[in-house]
């Protein structure tokens, strides 16, 4: 597999679209990602700059051209207010399976449109893309994350102890799994 195109047209229902990343959106996600939450359950660092910001963006160029990443924005399909990043990782063709992650800003919790967002982002990876399996990881403490699998079908599979390091330690995470035909 070769580079992993974001989907042509954007992915969209009447709640949420998934969009490219633009210039103007940098300051809005390192302000975003400060957020004591999102360095606490995700892999974003605490007190992400624009700089930060950019260098990421900037990382994802090559990860994209080999067909393992693709990061896109979900926003709210009527006003444009930015909800937060979704992606999709990991991407592995050999066995057709990746990962999809996701963090939603202070302001659009609870309503949700972060499970709207995962559910164009799988519907596409499972479908068109061609992925056969998708994983979803959530710490442990995260029971919104976890939430969200669940709405979208994903089969809670098991604790991986000390899966990721974030905030000064390993921390342990819940892993999903959902199989094409799953998607609910």
């Amino acid at each position: 597999m070769g580079s992993i195109t974001g989907p042509e047209p954007p992915l969209a229902d009447a709640r949420v679209t998934l969009r490219a990343w633009e210039d103007g959106d940098v300051a809005w996600l390192a302000r975003e990602s400060r957020d004591p939450d999102v360095p606490r359950f995700t892999n974003v660092p605490e007190g992400n700059t624009e700089a930060d910001v950019r260098a990421f963006l900037l990382a994802q160029g090559p990860l994209q051209a080999r067909g393992e990443e693709l990061h896109l924005l979900a926003v709210e399909t009527t006003s444009g207010e930015r909800i937060g990043p979704v992606g999709l990782h990991h991407a592995d063709w050999r066995h057709r399976t990746g990962e999809i992650g996701y963090w939603t800003a202070r302001a659009a919790r609870g309503r949700g449109l972060t499970t709207a967002a995962a559910r164009l982002l799988c519907a596409w990876a499972l479908g068109p893309l061609g992925l056969e399996r998708l994983e979803l990881r959530a710490d442990v403490d995260n029971h919104a994350s976890q939430r969200v699998a669940e709405k979208l079908g994903f089969t809670r599979e098991g604790l991986l102890r000390g899966a990721e390091a974030r905030q000064g330690g390993r921390r342990p995470v819940i892993v999903f799994g959902l199989l094409s035909g799953e998607l609910t």
